[in-house]
């Protein structure tokens, strides 16, 4: 699917069911990535394979609803600045931890 066309079924689905309704499903979906996550962490052998297909699924249901929540408050510009900032600090605490800082 092309990003216009996604973001148009966004768009629909916050004009139809508001974007509070849609922070609630976004918290739904969280809450389900973390119990989808957890029974990961606790699972062995023939499960893993189940469980990673539940969590990508997760994962793309949390992603679906964050897109949302950044068109409903118009916030992509803000969001990816701080992106890029906190994806720099990591590398720079990556880096003093490598060098023992």
């Amino acid at each position: 699917m092309d990003k216009r066309k996604y973001f148009a079924i966004l768009t629909r689905a916050l004009d139809e069911y508001g974007l509070q309704h849609q922070c609630w499903i976004a918290i739904e979906e969280m809450s389900e990535l973390i119990k989808a996550l957890c029974k990961w962490w606790r699972a062995e052998g023939s499960l893993l394979a189940e469980l990673k297909a539940a969590i990508v699924d997760e994962v793309a249901d949390v992603l679906i609803c964050m897109d949302q929540i950044i068109k409903g408050f118009d916030i992509s510009k803000e969001v990816n600045e701080r992106i890029q900032y906190k994806v720099e600090r990591l590398d720079r605490r990556i880096d003093d931890e490598q060098r023992g800082v």
